[in-house]
């Protein structure tokens, strides 16, 4: 099926989502913060990149506008505990394609 990145901070919620998504029969590279995320950006090709939206290092947004520069077709989704209207609009802005709130386990 798909080749994923999945950059997420928290390990707990990046080791469900990465079981969730091989589950369902995805390659995923998962990686705990963003700059690590570029680096595995710029030395793979996927099929989707989702995001978590708060990290240390740079936010979500951020993070993605970096990513849809080097690929603006690259399929992109923010994963988020705390949405806001404010973060969903700069989401758009840089045409994330899906702003979802994250099923906390």
């Amino acid at each position: 099926m798909a080749k994923i990145l999945l950059v997420e901070d928290n390990s707990n919620y990046r080791k469900y989502m990465q079981n969730l998504l091989l589950q369902n029969g995805h390659s995923v590279d998962s990686v705990a913060g963003p700059i690590e995320g570029l680096e595995y950006f710029e030395l793979n090709e996927y099929d989707l990149v989702i995001s978590d939206l708060l990290m240390e290092a740079m936010d979500g947004v951020k993070f993605l506008s970096f990513i849809k520069r080097r690929n603006s077709k690259i399929p992109t989704m923010i994963l988020t505990g705390n949405p806001s209207d404010t973060t969903q609009l700069q989401a758009l802005d840089i045409y994330v394609d899906k702003y979802l709130s994250k099923d906390i386990k």
